[in-house]
């Protein structure tokens, strides 16, 4: 089983038999499955989002959730998901002087094209602010950055320690605000943990109804069908974080994706068969296209494996192959009657 950090597991959102969290990963040896004692934390997430509100489900293993957002009517819905929540601002910094001290701070901000602020306001001005507010009254942060932040375009593997030279604006704006949080926690007089999880491409449920609807209709896929996707799903990539929120000592950075780099060619002609949608073309010279030129990078996760997975016993990730897991996701989806 997995290693031990609370009485009963939360539930997952994917399976309709709601497995615990601890069958999130596949184990060959089923053995050490007392349960050990274990501090109970105060964990304030900022990014409510696709990854963050189920990360709130830690309340379920015994832990205090505080939220913060800047909308009330977030706030409302946050309050009625029995978690606390806090309306600020990152972009304020007076606002976060109302947040609480905390034992885990998790940041997974994500950039809303349509919210009329720049994306270098709230990927680095917004996280430097929340880090220097709060660095002194948290023990640990952990921060959703992106392999982004990693520019090799020529399918080469990389890991950790490979070059961070990105090429997108993203991505560049990522990095440097991972080195802004490394210069504040890293600083002699810092006691606060930093931990860096870069995650690849989130898929899961919701998440691909609008390329179903887009291959269904024959629509040519922007960029070139050779070039790498590196994946993970976000039942995968939900579990990963709680191990690191809930205390799991780790290396600083770690890359969060799963077992198998796939092609964009191989994942969508097998999205494109499960659906029953026409052979699927690409147009590599489209606006986006261009923008995900060359043939990418291939992240490889010996780390993650070496690091969160108990070494007792044999485990492996619910999803670690995209192409496996299509068929399940359509079938949700289609079962939520959402494609």
């Amino acid at each position: 089983m997995l290693e031990s950090t609370g009485p009963a597991r939360r539930r997952t959102k994917m399976s309709f038999e709601q497995p615990r969290m601890s069958e999130l990963f596949h184990d060959e040896v089923a053995e050490g499955t007392d349960d050990e004692p274990y501090e109970r934390l105060h964990i304030l997430i900022v990014g409510y989002g696709y990854l963050g509100h189920r990360i709130a489900d830690l309340e379920q293993n015994g832990h205090r959730i505080t939220a913060l957002t800047r909308s009330p009517e977030k706030g409302a819905s946050i309050k009625d998901q029995g978690h606390t929540p806090i309306v600020g601002d990152v972009l304020d910094p007076a606002t976060l002087a109302a947040l609480p001290a905390a034992d885990v701070m998790l940041i997974a901000l994500a950039h809303d094209a349509g919210s009329g602020v720049p994306k270098r306001t709230l990927l680095v001005d917004g996280v430097t602010n929340l880090v220097r507010a709060m660095h002194t009254r948290v023990r640990h942060i952990v921060y959703i950055s992106s392999t982004s932040v990693y520019g090799q375009s020529d399918g080469a593997w990389i890991d950790e320690d490979s070059a961070t030279e990105p090429t997108t604006e993203g991505g560049r704006l990522t990095l440097e605000a991972e080195q802004n949080l490394q210069e504040i926690c890293n600083a002699p007089a810092s006691s606060c943990r930093l931990t860096i999880l870069r995650l690849a491409g989130i898929y899961g449920p919701g998440r691909l109804i609008g390329r179903v609807d887009q291959l269904r209709a024959g629509t040519p896929v922007a960029g070139s069908p050779d070039a790498w996707l590196n994946l993970i799903h976000v039942d995968d990539a939900d579990a990963l974080v709680c191990k690191v929120v809930e205390g799991r000592e780790t290396s600083q950075v770690i890359l969060i994706c799963d077992d198998r780099p796939v092609t964009r060619g191989e994942f969508y002609s097998a999205l494109a068969r499960e659906i029953g949608a026409p052979t699927t073309t690409f147009d590599p010279d489209s606006a986006v296209g261009r923008r995900t030129t060359g043939l990418n990078k291939r992240c490889r996760n010996a780390r993650l494996h070496a690091e969160l997975f108990d070494p007792q016993a044999l485990q492996r990730l619910y999803h670690p192959d995209s192409i496996a897991a299509i068929p399940q996701l359509i079938y949700f989806e289609r079962a939520e009657h959402r494609i």
